[in-house]
């Protein structure tokens, strides 16, 4: 709220004129809330009368009547009009800050824009380079080296294998030649006789 807000609300600066003694009135100086609360008091009292007492000369009634129209509602003006002035400069402020992000995403916007162009240029010049060679090369040789290069793969698996039965056969044979060779040293021992006898 406003500093004139808060003083209006605060301050006792609102008149309230009751009716004392016949037609003598009595002023009082009330904050805006407690003149709020004194005409909202008034009015639940009236509120409750008896259609015969509904008249000027009671005190309520004529509480009501004579003040709603003086000084309570200059307060209430100005205090509605230092809430929309309030209203008016937050509203600002808030204007600017929204401006100020927009403009400050658009200018990022901007300069990654500049950024990525050069790039993306760069990339497809680097593209249509690439397959310009690819475009250049006769179909005839494409045509060969595919042909090269599945005659290559068919042969490369063969050749695995038979390289894997060839290490099968080689193992067991391994095997094998181990068993001859033992067998081999115990004959060989078999006949030797020691030196010492």
């Amino acid at each position: 709220m406003s500093s004139n807000q808060v003083e209006l609300t605060d301050t006792k600066s609102v008149n309230l004129y009751f009716k004392e003694n016949g037609a003598q009135l009595k002023t009082l100086k009330f904050s805006l809330t407690e003149a709020v609360l004194q005409i909202s008091s008034a009015v639940f009292t009236a509120r409750h009368l008896n259609l015969t007492d509904f008249n000027e000369q009671q005190e309520d009634i004529y509480f009501i009547t004579y003040n709603v129209y003086n000084d309570f509602l200059d307060a209430l003006r100005r205090s509605s009009q230092y809430f929309v002035e309030d209203l008016n400069l937050r509203t600002n402020q808030k204007n600017e800050l929204i401006l100020i992000l927009f403009l400050s995403s658009l200018g990022t916007l901007l300069v990654t824009m500049a950024i990525l162009c050069p790039v993306v240029g760069t990339v497809n010049m680097a593209r249509l380079k690439v397959l310009s060679l690819f475009v250049d090369i006769p179909n005839h040789h494409v045509i060969a080296l595919s042909n090269k290069c599945e005659r290559f793969l068919s042969s490369f698996h063969d050749s695995e294998h038979n390289d894997d039965a060839n290490t099968n056969e080689t193992d067991s044979l391994k095997v094998d030649d181990s068993d001859v060779t033992v067998l081999n040293q115990s004959k060989r021992s078999g006949h030797k006789q020691p030196k010492n006898s």
